[in-house]
């Protein structure tokens, strides 16, 4: 049974390549279906619009580690961001009966912060190529 109520979002991870992220400090889903203006001379005072072309994303922080081990860790994202693959993200959380978002994109952004004492991370985005697909397990 899928899980009821408020979702806690410290269970919702990002896959890419069906390997979680690693050591992931926040997730986002970004949906966006941008419009066109139709107004015309006929329209009179109101705007009028109809939508376009719809596009996601999926983003993320993580604390930053080198080691190559970690399946879902820093090197791997930035291998497949430097290929310029095509990867396969999921956005879930760790049950296997719970509703998730699933597609293909490519890792556009995973920029570093690397403060003074202080934990270093990294930040990911995967923008989405195709239709963003979202399936409700029962």
């Amino acid at each position: 049974m899928a899980t009821s109520g408020i979702i806690n979002g410290t269970s919702m991870c990002i896959y890419v390549n069906e390997t979680k992220v690693a050591v992931l400090t926040g997730t986002s889903l970004a949906l966006s279906w941008p419009t066109r203006d139709t107004a015309n001379k006929d329209s009179g005072s109101w705007m009028t619009k109809i939508p376009t072309r719809g596009n996601w994303s999926i983003s993320g922080s993580a604390f930053f580690q080198f080691l190559t081990s970690v399946q879902g860790g820093y090197l791997r994202l930035f291998n497949s961001m430097t290929a310029k693959s095509l990867v396969a993200v999921e956005i879930s959380d760790n049950t296997s009966t719970d509703h998730y978002w699933h597609g293909f994109g490519y890792i556009t952004d995973l920029g570093a912060d690397f403060p003074d004492d202080e934990a270093s991370t990294y930040n990911i985005t995967i923008e989405g190529s195709g239709e963003l697909y979202f399936t409700a397990l029962t």
